[in-house]
């Protein structure tokens, strides 16, 4: 009687230690709980210098092929190689000093390098809207690239004020500033160029019909000095200061020892990601500019930017408010194989929706004209979903560092081969394009076969990715 007495206190003292809760929702439920809270001033800042950067980068877009076509004297074909010289000397600058910017980062700090970088927008931004030659427009690109560090040492200071539990929610509101900057200085160089012709009474000068685009520039450029204003007055330094850290902390640590298999591995995907990202957007303001019968869509600046605007604002919306959710319940690797599958499609339905409009141009047919629009809806769908591995790859790259302390340096190690890939990318598909349109190569449209047939390389690479990110060491 003893004996069962002892078991059953035995069996009591054991389903009292047990938890009522499995191990499992203890852990969901820590996680929530433990999820730490974004610091917004810091990161609004950093958001708005995002901004600063779309509008800057993207203020050429609406009146690119209509300033290339008047170098060119009218020949598309010519513009085009113009937009690929361009493109590539602009990428080549970057390359030349991303790394160097990124390694000083880590030593002088973010802020100097983000004070720097924002200067150098605002000056080849309104350089731009002075310059009178295609090599002095090519001048003002390369000074962009060169001195302009912004997206990396911005993704390297949002790596240091996050953790695990809130950097993906953080990376997802990166696309809010960079698509609503981009479409906001769309809209202004779409509105604002050529100020003579639209309002000839307010701006009736010589100089505003010598120079067509200075407004839409030196709006741009005024975007860019606000930020300057904001960083340098309100927004503190990530990076520890060197008062504060012991003088082995401060050395550099040797790119070789950088180089692991992780970090080499997300930067061959962000290369191959980069490449088909940088020849979508150079093909982007061609296409859409070009004639119907050249295999554009034949839009003016105005046109053009009130179309990046409206899909600005809503790929913005959905990349910040689905980035979070999606991964949390399908995988960071998911998310990123979703972007890079969607760069087949949208490279093909561009002469889909040419085909289309050409047939609609020439009979009138309505179904024609419905399937062209329809084309271009779905184009615009695909460039949505592929703008989330502008989210998803920071994200890979963050978590393969070692330490925050080498995070500039692993920006600027990824960099390096992504904006080499950007040069090559933009430029071989504007020179692919100019040839398409001369030699007539399938009907002038074998730029777009070429580059969605070779996009399935850059899916293969995704699926080799972690599902999650790299896991700590």
């Amino acid at each position: 009687m003893a004996s069962q007495d002892d078991q059953r206190s035995a069996s009591v003292s054991e389903l009292e230690r047990e938890p009522l809760l499995s191990s499992t929702s203890d852990t969901t439920c820590t996680k929530k709980v433990q999820r730490t809270r974004l610091p917004y001033v810091q990161l609004s800042i950093l958001l708005y210098l995002i901004f600063c950067q779309g509008a800057a980068s993207h203020s050429i877009y609406p009146f690119e092929n209509e300033l290339l076509r008047r170098f060119a004297d009218g020949d598309e074909g010519k513009a085009a190689y113009y937009a690929s010289i361009m493109d590539a000397c602009r990428h080549f600058a970057s390359l030349v000093a991303v790394l160097y910017l990124s390694r000083a980062s880590d030593y002088l700090g973010r802020k100097p390098m983000l004070i720097l970088s924002l200067v150098t927008m605002a000056i080849s931004t309104f350089f731009l809207g002075i310059s009178t030659t295609f090599w002095a427009v090519v001048a003002s690109r390369c000074l962009y690239g060169l001195l302009n560090n912004v997206e990396a040492t911005v993704k390297t200071s949002i790596g240091e004020i996050t953790d695990e539990s809130n950097r993906a929610d953080a990376f997802a509101v990166l696309s809010i500033p960079w698509v609503l900057g981009g479409t906001m200085g769309s809209l202004l160089s779409g509105y604002l160029a050529n100020p003579a012709e639209r309002w000839p009474i307010l701006f009736n000068g010589v100089h505003w019909h010598k120079l067509p685009y200075l407004l839409p520039c030196g709006v741009n450029a005024l975007l860019c000095s606000i930020g300057l204003l904001l960083v340098c007055f309100w927004f503190r330094e990530t990076l520890q200061r060197r008062y504060e850290s012991s003088q082995d902390s401060r050395k550099l640590v040797p790119i070789r020892t950088l180089l692991t298999p992780r970090v080499v591995f997300t930067t061959v995907i962000d290369v191959s990601y980069s490449f088909f990202q940088a020849a979508a957007f150079a093909l982007e303001p061609l296409f859409l500019g070009m004639p119907i019968s050249d295999g554009g869509f034949g839009l003016r600046p105005a046109q053009i930017g009130s179309l990046l605007f409206i899909y600005g604002l809503i790929s913005s919306g959905v990349h910040s408010l689905c980035m979070g959710p999606l991964v949390r319940r399908f995988g960071l690797r998911a998310v990123t194989m979703t972007a890079c599958v969607s760069f087949i499609p949208m490279f093909l339905l561009i002469p889909l929706a040419n085909f289309f409009a050409k047939d609609w141009l020439m009979t009138g047919n309505p179904l024609s004209h419905i399937l062209m629009q329809t084309f271009i809806l779905l184009l615009y769908v695909c460039f949505c979903l592929n703008g989330f591995g502008y989210l998803c790859i920071p994200v890979y790259i963050t978590s393969s560092a070692p330490n925050k302390q080498s995070l500039g340096s692993i920006n600027g190690i990824t960099q390096v081969p992504a904006l080499f890939s950007k040069l090559v990318g933009s430029s071989f598909a504007t020179f692919l394009l100019g040839l398409s349109i001369r030699k007539e190569w399938m009907g002038g449209y074998a730029v777009y076969f070429v580059m969605s047939f070779m996009a399935c390389g850059c899916v293969v690479l995704a699926a080799r990715l972690p599902r999650d990110g790299w896991p700590n060491v």
